[in-house]
């Protein structure tokens, strides 16, 4: 069985957040991590594909 991601429009909000907030600083990928990471509990593979887009 596939372990199957849910992200709650609320927790896309607060991501998409962190990302703006961070967009075109330099070595900002870190904390950009960490921030989402307490936002969901651990680091979704749809949200690092979203953090790598920018």
């Amino acid at each position: 069985m596939r372990w199957v991601e849910t992200i709650s429009k609320e927790e896309w909000e607060r991501i998409e957040e962190v990302i703006s907030r961070y967009r075109g600083r330099h070595g900002a990928l870190i904390p950009v991590l960490k921030e989402v990471q307490d936002i969901c509990g651990y680091l979704p593979r749809k949200v690092q594909h979203r953090v790598a887009e920018g």
